[in-house]
């Protein structure tokens, strides 16, 4: 919508530049047309039976004409580059301030909801294991956050770009408890999994942004990992709508 109504305004300035331009177009032909072929001069001005003086006087009007519409586009230019100056300025001090923040902890709270991310691969079922995500977040933000997604998750050496959606919406100061479960293949010879993932998010504008999470797992009784020990691996990295996971675009 901002660059619809920028692309109007253009349009506009444009059409009183062309409106002016055609305006000094008609002035002239006027002078020509009632004017030069009189004698003596209605106007003052010239007449056909001075030829020097008639084409010092068009050069001259159409020299003044030239003049004022470059320093009116020139002007227009100025402006409305200051103009986007400070919008973009105003946009990114707004983005700043109502800049979502997550601060993330081990789920010790009860469990209501439990969401599946689809495997990162699909294993023998002798050589499955469960992942299990422990999470709780919350908002430490100025504003609400939306549309919070979770996945991206590496285990050893496989990845994956699923991603599961964990809340519609987050206001300031609330939290999320969950758990979030997906396949992965089990680690022969290791009692710690370190796994990574990400989360996803949007601010109030819109602006789409994610941070990347460190978790740890001491293998459990079976085929199964509890992650319960994280930490936050970057700031909220802000980034366009292209760069989001497949899984996210399509939603």
């Amino acid at each position: 919508m901002k660059v619809k109504r920028k692309k109007d305004k253009w349009d506009e300035y444009v059409k009183i530049a062309v409106g002016a331009f055609v305006a000094a177009i008609l002035i002239f032909a006027c002078i020509y047309i009632f004017d030069v072929t009189d004698t003596p001069s209605k106007f003052g001005l010239v007449n056909e039976n001075n030829s020097k003086e008639w084409l010092a006087f068009s050069i001259s009007f159409f020299g003044a004409v030239a003049a004022s519409y470059i320093g009116f586009v020139g002007a227009i230019m100025a402006v409305s580059m200051t103009m986007e100056k400070q919008n973009e300025f105003r946009k990114e001090t707004s983005r700043k301030n109502v800049l979502p923040l997550i601060k993330v902890k081990a789920n010790t709270a009860a469990i209501n909801i439990e969401k599946s991310i689809p495997p990162i691969i699909e294993p023998p079922k002798e050589e499955q294991a469960m992942l299990l995500i422990a999470i709780s977040f919350k908002n430490v933000g100025q504003r609400e956050m939306y549309d919070i997604w979770l996945g991206g998750i590496k285990c050893g050496s496989e990845e994956s770009d699923n991603y599961c959606e964990i809340a519609p919406i987050l206001y300031k100061g609330d939290k999320c408890n969950e758990h979030v479960k997906t396949v992965v293949k089990r680690q022969q010879g290791q009692g710690t999994v370190e796994i990574s993932f990400r989360i996803y998010f949007k601010d109030c504008y819109e602006n789409w942004y994610f941070q990347e999470i460190i978790g740890k797992s001491t293998s459990g009784p079976g085929r199964r990992y509890k992650v319960d020990a994280f930490e936050i691996r970057s700031a909220p990295k802000l980034i366009s709508e292209t760069e989001l996971p497949e899984t996210i675009k399509k939603e």
